[in-house]
């Protein structure tokens, strides 16, 4: 406890992170500890539609996206297979466990939701300051900037198709 409460105080004090959004969403797993198979499966069915867009892992990427659905489809082999957690052996609860954690770490990462905070030095200022914004901000800034350049780079094409044409 003493350990959690000195984190939040760094928090806190690095730059005045917004304390009632940090308690409020509290790290939660996406697949806490389902020990049947139906369970599972509200939990998972929840999982994959928040992996679509406007969802809260709508930035998990392919590559991820596969490992996240290979786990899914382990675990839903084991439940098939055994019925609920009581009735596993102990490596079919640890293959379970393990694709879990691998399922839950590619979703928390990619969680819209989830706190991301660095030093950042404002223009014309060397002092560094504590920034921090949400991982869904920083991904929808990204996809803005993205979509920008885009913009700027065919209008610059026909600007330029234009010029060499007409002269």
């Amino acid at each position: 406890m003493k350990y959690a409460t000195k984190v939040i105080a760094a928090l806190l004090l690095a730059g005045g992170v917004a304390a009632g959004a940090l308690a409020a969403d509290a790290v939660r797993a996406p697949l806490q500890s389902a020990d049947t198979r139906a369970a599972f499966e509200r939990q998972a069915a929840a999982a994959r539609a928040q992996m679509r867009p406007h969802g809260r892992y709508e930035y998990v990427d392919p590559q991820e996206r596969g490992e996240v659905e290979q786990g899914l489809t382990r675990m839903d082999a084991l439940f098939s297979r055994y019925g609920n957690v009581a009735s596993m052996p102990q490596d079919a609860r640890v293959a379970l466990f393990n694709d879990q954690e691998r399922v839950n770490g590619i979703l928390m990462h990619n969680d819209i939701d989830r706190l991301v905070c660095q030093r950042v030095a404002p223009l014309g200022s060397r002092i560094p300051k504590t920034e921090c914004r949400t991982y869904g901000q920083i991904m929808r800034e990204r996809e803005g900037a993205r979509q920008s350049m885009q913009t700027l780079n065919q209008t610059g094409r026909a600007i330029n198709g234009a010029n060499s044409s007409g002269g």
